[in-house]
């Protein structure tokens, strides 16, 4: 796994409006708040529901 490691990095003046930038680009399914996607709206609600129990 070591070997397949890339590591970048930046600083940024406001992560949390970058952390919004990433969301609405990429859509990450996995990352449900601030996701807005229609694309992956029902496997997040459903990791949601999954997540509360």
């Amino acid at each position: 796994m070591k070997d397949n490691l890339i590591m970048h990095f930046v600083t940024i003046d406001n992560p949390m409006e970058f952390e919004i930038y990433l969301i609405n680009t990429y859509e990450p399914l996995l990352n449900l708040k601030d996701n807005n996607s229609e694309k992956n709206r029902t496997f997040r609600r459903e990791l949601s529901q999954l997540r509360t129990r």
